[in-house]
């Protein structure tokens, strides 16, 4: 798994919270000991920035106008 992405980080002893994190999309990331119940980090990935898709056809209008 890779945390690339990753924008915000998580972490609680408390299984109702982080089942409600996991149901609104985060992500589990660790599950660690702690004093006395695990310790949990999920993280939430930020808006996927990919290349803008132009069609050919988009691009043909385009060059004619100029």
């Amino acid at each position: 798994m890779s945390f690339e992405g990753i924008v915000e980080i998580f972490t609680t002893d408390l299984d109702e919270a982080v089942n409600a994190y996991l149901k609104d999309g985060w992500e589990l990331l660790a599950i660690n000991p702690g004093k006395e119940y695990p310790m949990y980090s999920v993280g939430r990935r930020g808006t996927k920035k990919g290349k803008l898709k132009i069609s050919s056809e988009a691009l043909k209008k385009a060059s004619r106008k100029s």
